[in-house]
């Protein structure tokens, strides 16, 4: 197992490639561990190499192999954390409105 960091991308933390496999893992910065099957070692060493880790991510790999988010990671985001929690009333209603009005989105236009 090969890996690299990648301090100076805001896209892509690290990777992580099989050589026998041919399987590829990216951390993402805000999704978490995704991997891509029958990526050639080329592709791996040119990531590792690249100017931008981003860039060469969406130009050579991202839509072209087939891929599939770590199934040990439960939670969403940064760390696993998970998605924001919406708060509820107990009648259904969101407890705040986009509008910031506390009246479940409805507005009266007569007022």
């Amino acid at each position: 197992m090969r890996t690299c960091d990648f301090a100076d991308s805001a896209l892509i933390d690290g990777a992580a490639y099989d050589d026998a496999a041919r399987v590829l893992c990216l951390r993402f910065r805000e999704a978490g561990c995704y991997y891509y099957f029958d990526v050639p070692t080329a592709l791996f060493d040119g990531l590792c190499a690249a100017a931008s880790a981003g860039r060469y991510f969406n130009a050579h790999i991202k839509n072209r192999f087939r891929c599939e988010r770590d199934p040990e990671r439960r939670g969403f985001g940064p760390k696993g954390r998970g998605r924001p929690i919406r708060r509820v009333q107990p009648d259904g209603r969101s407890a705040s409105s986009r509008s910031g009005r506390d009246d479940g989105g409805r507005y009266d236009r007569r007022r």
